[in-house]
């Protein structure tokens, strides 16, 4: 009997001793299972972007305000704007985010084949906005309202008889900014936003009294929208002292969309020669230099399996040497969008394109400038409506087909091809339909 209840203790020794591991393993998975509270999405960081919008308003009554041009929009003093942006924020505590940002933005080129003849009209070269922003954060979008000091920078043209300008003047404006927009976390460290701004630059005078025309009052208020793209760089100056802080999460990448971009300087020149017969279209014989500089950006979005939206917002400014005029091949390809002083927004390349699989094998598609990645059929029929190039389907030169990227003149790239519809900046409205297959 003794030995039975030994035996008896020693089972429920062990048995009692299993249990207690068994429950420190269990505790112990507890313990590592036990759910964690992910850290919200943090908008505190400094970040860089760029903006594309429209704009309209007024300069005041008798200042006969030049069309912009507006695409698919109505021409305005504006017409289509686009810029740059930079700024900085900081989220607190209770989810309020406080911020500081500066941008800058210029105007379309001028609708010229609606325009009126007049002695003078007024025009913008930019105008810019120093502002505090103010919003509260749900997790990934950011609601917020900015306001600030703004300034910008009019034009008075003189005009002959035949519309043409023959003399300008400028003038600095400073004023006011309000207004309010939504920010939304896209992935990694983008974002993109929405933006209302009112801009009241202050009125100044123009005297012309150097011709008999009367003094003009120039008031430009413009209410603009504005579309936005931000890549955050940092949360905490990499250059302060003891940084210790830890970016937080960011949202993963998508494949769904993507950002190119490119920018071209182009300086030439030449020295004084003996031209003792001019007119005015030669070449000056007096030796000058001129720039042109572009910016441009290739954005896509996946809008369902297979349909693709594109659209290449660009910035061009600079003159060719002697008003691209004097040569018989012009050396510098890109002047064919400057003329302008100051930067001018263009809307360039908007396509919607659709991608019909036949089936069969596949192929990788690389990211790259109007492609996202992915995966393709190689038998497809491909669709593509809207704005752009001709150049973009068809004689397909590797050398000679963008002066960005290779021979400069334009008897290369242009004037040497087959003639094709386009604008001034080379680009059309059309539809392609392409058939490819593996054979």
């Amino acid at each position: 009997m003794k030995e039975a209840c030994a035996i008896a203790n020693t089972i429920l020794i062990v048995l009692a001793t299993g249990f207690e591991a068994k429950a420190a393993d269990v505790a112990s998975a507890v313990q590592v299972k036990a759910p964690r509270f992910e850290q919200a999405y943090d908008w505190s960081g400094l970040y860089v972007g760029g903006h594309a919008g429209y704009g309209g308003g007024s300069f005041g009554p008798g200042t006969n305000p030049l069309p912009q041009q507006g695409a698919f929009f109505p021409r305005s003093i504006t017409g289509l704007i686009g810029g740059y942006q930079a700024g900085y924020n900081l989220q607190l505590a209770n989810k309020w985010v406080l911020g500081v940002e500066a941008d800058i933005s210029f105007t379309s080129p001028l609708d010229r084949p609606k325009l009126v003849p007049a002695p003078f009209s007024a025009t913008f070269d930019y105008f810019g906005t120093a502002r505090g922003r103010i919003g509260y954060a749900f997790g990934t979008w950011l609601p917020y309202v900015t306001g600030g000091a703004a300034w910008g920078r009019t034009r008075i043209n003189l005009n002959d008889a035949d519309g043409e300008i023959v003399g300008n003047k400028s003038r600095m404006h400073l004023g006011w900014v309000a207004g309010a927009g939504v920010e939304f976390a896209m992935g990694g460290n983008w974002s993109g936003k929405v933006e209302y701004n009112y801009i009241d630059l202050g009125a100044r005078t123009y005297g012309l009294g150097d011709v008999p025309l009367p003094d003009v009052r120039a008031d430009p208020q413009v209410h603009a929208v504005k579309l936005g793209l931000n890549y955050r760089l940092w949360d905490t100056p990499p250059w302060v002292a003891g940084n210790s802080a830890i970016k937080p999460p960011s949202l993963p990448e998508s494949t769904d969309w993507n950002v190119h971009g490119q920018t071209t300087v182009i300086a030439q020149g030449y020295p004084s020669f003996r031209a003792p017969y001019q007119g005015v279209n030669s070449l000056p014989g007096a030796g000058r230099t001129r720039e042109t500089w572009t910016v441009s950006a290739f954005l896509g979005w996946r809008l369902w399996e297979g349909g693709e939206f594109y659209f290449n917002p660009e910035l061009a400014q600079g003159f060719g040497i002697g008003g691209t005029l004097g040569l018989a091949g012009f050396p510098n390809g890109e002047a064919q969008k400057g003329g302008a002083e100051y930067p001018k927004f263009r809307a360039q390349r908007y396509f919607f394109r659709q991608t019909f699989g036949l089936g069969g094998e596949q192929e990788d598609v690389a990211d790259a400038a109007n492609q996202l990645p992915g995966k393709r059929d190689i038998d497809r029929v491909t669709v593509t409506v809207g704005r752009f190039a001709v150049g973009d389907f068809f004689d397909g030169n590797s050398y000679a087909k963008d002066p960005r990227a290779d021979f400069l003149n334009w008897a290369m790239w242009s004037s040497g091809a087959y003639d094709f519809p386009a604008d001034l900046p080379g680009m059309t409205r059309g539809a392609v339909v392409e058939l490819n297959r593996k054979d």
